[in-house]
């Protein structure tokens, strides 16, 4: 953060304040909302949710050295007598306050805002364009997937005159929200990955999911530029007159994948035309497997190429990039293959993680470990037992499945597979898994982030499977 002064504080709507403006010159370096992060010489911001309270904390935050407190006027007419001797900028709310301030703050800064997002690999993007833009820009970039109402403005505050680019992760789980971070954020670039079936609880359809990310690309001023994947055919009309560079792989772009081929480890090399940038073809070939993988490389592909990164520095970090823990992390351990995607799950995610697990050249068996697919409201039955049938289609034999309705999953698979069963307790899906796996064979673990599927892995890691070394 370059470091701000309290005057500027004072430039965002408030109540009032207390032993504060005879400080107006004093500089603030830090804007914190978690005093177990705070720094001396930051401004505190006390926010609340529906599980926290972080007014409860100014004590703390006082002792940890901040310099300024925002706090609510309902706290403060309930600790009166002892907050008239604190450094306070009293609020109707801290929350707007919160992401006004951010707004003005951002509003400092004329470098390039890319904003990302999308319904599957957009922390996987982000990291992947931050890594690549890094070898030619001073890059601010939102650290891991803090990408909602709160981790948006303090990767803005985290900008500083030391940057010239900043990637911004936007995500979503109702309507409204990235209209909301666009408005704080206001973005210069804008790159939409997919539109999936994720968050199908709160935004109920592809067609909704679109209009929801396709706030993202409205926010974009007419001199910016958006990033626009035409295999996703749903976000055409939030193009219309905007400036924008386009990506595919089935059909004419700037940027366009001719063929692909998939090695033994399942990963994708990509022969890739730009003529907007060089006359001939090339290659490029991600270190994660995966065509999941190869997306989100040919969407970073096309950013970098925008902001001129020479092509031997994107070839080099794409295929460098290993990505994240338990985000398609490909495990070998005492003879077998762990694919440990245990991050997340949703429809489409788990297609993408069963096409890695099917390319994958293997010894032994292929066998899947699937928790419920959460967040898909009155869609889950149907969700799952499609995922049933797929898995049917693609003759996978080898299949446990935990939670609620994973269940379907393995109902489907049941008349038509070698083996499939579900399971309601972990401990023993955790022992029969490590007894049923042998040298040799690959596993796939995939589940929503609450079902704790990283437990299935844990006991694959840590106890040998039968069979010969």
């Amino acid at each position: 953060m370059t470091g701000f002064r309290i005057a500027d504080l004072l430039q965002t709507e408030y109540l009032f304040e207390l032993n504060l403006s005879g400080n107006r010159r004093q500089l603030l370096n830090f804007v914190s909302t978690d005093t177990r992060t705070l720094k001396p010489g930051a401004v505190f911001i006390a926010l609340r949710g529906e599980k926290y309270d972080a007014h409860e904390f100014v004590q703390d935050a006082l002792k940890k050295g901040a310099r300024a407190i925002v706090v609510e006027e309902a706290w403060y007419e309930a600790h009166k007598k002892q907050a008239k001797k604190y450094p306070l900028l009293v609020v109707k709310d801290t929350f707007e306050y919160f992401t006004s301030f951010a707004y003005f703050y951002r509003k400092r800064f004329d470098c390039p805002i890319i904003a990302v997002t999308g319904s599957n690999g957009k922390t996987t993007t982000k990291e992947l364009l931050t890594c690549i833009l890094k070898k030619r820009y001073r890059v601010n970039a939102t650290i891991d997937n803090q990408n909602n109402h709160i981790g948006v403005p303090l990767t803005l505050f985290r900008l500083s005159p030391s940057h010239n680019i900043c990637v911004l992760e936007m995500g979503t789980n109702q309507p409204g929200d990235i209209a909301h971070l666009a408005r704080i954020a206001v973005p210069s670039h804008a790159l939409i990955t997919n539109i999936g079936k994720a968050h199908l609880a709160g935004l109920k359809d592809r067609e909704s999911i679109a209009e929801e990310k396709g706030a993202l690309f409205r926010s974009v001023p007419p001199h910016g530029l958006l990033f626009w994947n035409k295999d996703e055919p749903l976000l055409r009309k939030y193009t219309k007159g905007k400036r924008v560079v386009t990506y595919a792989f089935h059909h004419k772009a700037d940027v366009q994948c001719l063929r692909t081929t998939v090695d033994d480890k399942g990963c994708v090399e990509m022969e890739i035309q730009a003529e907007k940038y060089y006359s001939r073809p090339f290659t490029i070939k991600p270190g994660i497997p995966g065509m999941a993988a190869a997306q989100n490389a040919l969407a970073v592909l096309t950013v970098a190429l925008a902001f001129r990164v020479p092509l031997r520095d994107i070839r080099e970090q794409i295929s460098k990039f290993r990505g994240f823990s338990r985000r398609l992390e490909i495990k070998r351990v005492n003879g077998i293959t762990v694919i440990d995607d245990a991050y997340n799950a949703n429809p489409d995610s788990v297609r993408a993680a069963v096409d890695v697990l099917k390319d994958m050249k293997t010894k032994g068996r292929k066998i899947l470990v699937l928790g419920d697919m959460l967040e898909l409201g009155k869609s889950s039955a149907a969700e799952h037992q499609e995922v049933g049938e797929m898995l049917v289609e693609m003759g996978f034999e080898y299949l446990f499945t935990f939670g609620r309705d994973a269940r379907r999953i393995s109902d489907v698979m049941k008349t038509r597979a070698e083996f499939a069963k579900h399971y309601t307790d972990k401990e023993k899906l955790c022992a029969d898994v490590r007894d049923f796996v042998a040298r040799g064979d690959a596993v796939l673990v995939k589940g929503s982030n609450a079902m704790q599927m990283d437990e299935v892995v844990a006991a694959l890691v840590e106890k040998s499977p039968r069979g010969k070394a």
